[in-house]
């Protein structure tokens, strides 16, 4: 969707978010990895927010 969306003349703010495409040399829990990968609830919410308020 979002690639049909990009190629479009619609004028629609979008947001990629995907686990980075890197070789990790951190080891944790689920939990630690997301956070340290901007994957978790509260990094998802702050850049949604900055994508609606600019």
């Amino acid at each position: 969707m979002a690639e049909i969306i990009a190629q479009s003349s619609f004028n629609v703010k979008q947001l990629m978010i995907g686990v980075p495409d890197t070789i990790t040399t951190q080891i944790g829990k689920r939990d630690y990895l997301l956070k340290q990968h901007g994957m978790d609830a509260s990094s998802i919410a702050k850049r949604v927010k900055s994508l609606i308020v600019n």
